[in-house]
């Protein structure tokens, strides 16, 4: 009996193997569709294009017909030189007032490059998943339409049995076709040996000579002061040197060693997160407002967090310039990904610096936006909704009277309120303006207990504010995280010369911590960050 069963055994090892075989041809095939076809990611709001250049010794990014940066690389793989070359959709208006850069807008594009490592990783993991999504998709094409063939076959093989039991019909359609087949076969090994020829390395290398890249000695002294420019406007990008000096490469070692310091501050031990007393269940998250796309402060951001084992980071809104360019979305982009990869949730609420765009943005990006409904993670519950009023460039805040601004954010909070009083469990209240925190304690039907805002700038509290019904809850404003002074200055100029580059103002995170079950506040932990780089920290602030 056991003798009867190896033929079996045999025919099914050779199966899996032919399917095995087949799943890696199919995904040979889906590899050589990745390299020549382009990855897409986003980069400062613009669509790119990215591809592998196996052969090439250098990178290559710009605009297709304008500009082009080259610069010369190493990578190698599998002992073969591969370049980079990246092609952006870039529509330089936004950057060009009245024929002349715009240099309010300028410094702030500039600034979305000032985390390169960050881009680094965000285009390394755009091209890695391209890869496998076509090597993927290669090995399942080639093992379904394998599949299609031999089902094909075997009802085939039973027609025939059925109609053409003496095989003489088929004979006589081979015959007919046999010239065909024969050249299909012949131009298909042809096409093998091309492709063995051309994709099989040789025993011996044959390595191209790299290529001689010459940097532009304009840019000395500045991030691209080893690439090559070239394109009809490589005179503009050489007229902003200072401002790729300045908002890139200053930019990236003042936060790279401002976060340094932090976590060295930290690494003394002499931070705690509160503990509460007997009884409660404490939460502790990152709370912060008015980065004004400070992207900069995102690595000390998450850094902070990552090393205190919190996963939960609040915003109370102004997290972008204006809302008003697409290059904007870099102003949550870059915060995103750095949370994603440090485990931590994102939520964020609009404010008047904000638009739709950012919120749309940001829930492309994963986070969690408070739109009125209520957001739950890690036990808290969080409940907001946008700023109803805008600030976009060149208009000012809007509504333009203070009397349609009060009767705004008053409709807000009344919104705010109505959902908190259909809730079953303590929230806390996320709104970009004070006064409407505030009225929602006080209107939210004693189930909001906490109640984080921004818009001033200026840290103030925690306050006490009575809830409806008895009890008390808690007001927090945060001072802001990307370093901007007062909100008035902001209104008067663009947020760009303010809060890009190094700090120039005090820079705020807190560390907040909420009984899980009443949503009372236990303690909050205040950071501050100065424009010289020092570090004060202040426990149960208030």
């Amino acid at each position: 009996m056991a003798g009867a069963r190896v033929p079996q055994v045999g025919r099914v090892t050779r199966r899996v193997l032919a399917v095995l075989l087949l799943a890696v041809v199919g995904a040979v095939l889906g590899l050589i569709g990745g390299v020549v076809t382009p990855a897409h990611v986003e980069i400062a709001g613009s669509d790119t294009r990215v591809w592998l250049e196996p052969g090439e010794t250098v990178d290559r990014i710009g605009v297709t017909g304008l500009v082009t940066l080259t610069r010369a690389s190493s990578r190698t793989l599998a002992g073969e030189p591969v370049g980079v070359r990246a092609v952006i959709d870039f529509d330089a208006a936004q950057l060009v007032s009245n024929g002349r850069l715009n240099t309010d807008v300028v410094p702030a594009y500039v600034a979305a490059y000032s985390d390169p490592e960050q881009l680094v990783s965000d285009v390394r993991h755009e091209l890695i998943w391209h890869l496998v999504r076509w090597v993927v998709g290669g090995a399942v094409a080639v093992l379904l339409v394998t599949g299609a063939w031999w089902w094909y076959r075997r009802w085939r093989r039973s027609f025939d049995h059925t109609h053409d039991p003496d095989g003489a019909a088929r004979a006589t359609s081979r015959a007919y076709r046999r010239p065909e087949r024969t050249w299909t076969v012949r131009i298909a090994g042809a096409l093998v040996v091309v492709l063995v020829v051309a994709l099989v390395p040789s025993g011996r290398a044959h390595l191209p000579a790299p290529r001689r890249v010459v940097g532009n000695p304009v840019l000395a002294g500045t991030p691209l002061a080893d690439v090559e420019v070239s394109g009809l406007l490589s005179p503009a990008l050489v007229a902003a040197r200072n401002y790729i000096r300045t908002y890139a490469g200053q930019t990236d070692a003042y936060y790279d060693t401002l976060r340094d310091r932090l976590l060295a501050r930290l690494d003394t031990g002499t931070v705690t997160l509160p503990v509460g007393t007997a009884g409660q269940d404490v939460a502790s998250f990152g709370f912060v407002a008015d980065r004004h796309c400070n992207i900069g402060m995102d690595r000390v951001t998450v850094a902070l967090l990552r090393r205190l084992g919190v996963h939960t980071l609040v915003s109370a809104g102004d997290d972008a310039f204006s809302g008003s360019f697409a290059f904007e979305s870099v102003c949550t982009r870059n915060l995103a990904q750095q949370s994603r990869r440090a485990d931590i949730t994102d939520v964020m609420v609009g404010g008047n610096h904000d638009s739709p765009r950012t919120v749309r943005d940001e829930r492309d990006q994963g986070m969690k936006t408070l739109e009125k409904d209520v957001v739950e993670t890690d036990g808290l519950r969080f409940v907001g909704s946008p700023d109803p009023r805008t600030s976009r460039y060149g208009e000012g805040i809007r509504p333009a009277t203070a009397a349609g601004r009060t009767r705004a954010l008053d409709q807000q909070a009344q919104g705010i309120a109505r959902v908190a009083c259909s809730a079953t469990a303590p929230l806390i209240a996320v709104a970009h303006d004070p006064t409407v925190g505030e009225q929602v304690l006080r209107d939210g039907c004693g189930k909001v207990t906490l109640a984080l805002d921004g818009h001033t700038h200026q840290q103030a509290g925690p306050e006490s504010v009575p809830l409806t019904g008895g009890g008390e809850g808690s007001q927090f404003t945060g001072g802001s995280a990307g370093g901007a002074p007062g909100e008035a200055a902001v209104d008067r100029t663009f947020a760009s010369s303010l809060t890009v580059g190094p700090l120039h103002h005090d820079a705020f995170v807190y560390v907040v911590g909420v009984d899980r079950k009443s949503g009372a506040l236990v303690g909050i932990t205040e950071f501050r960050f100065t424009p010289d780089q020092q570090i004060s920290i202040v426990q149960d602030v208030g």
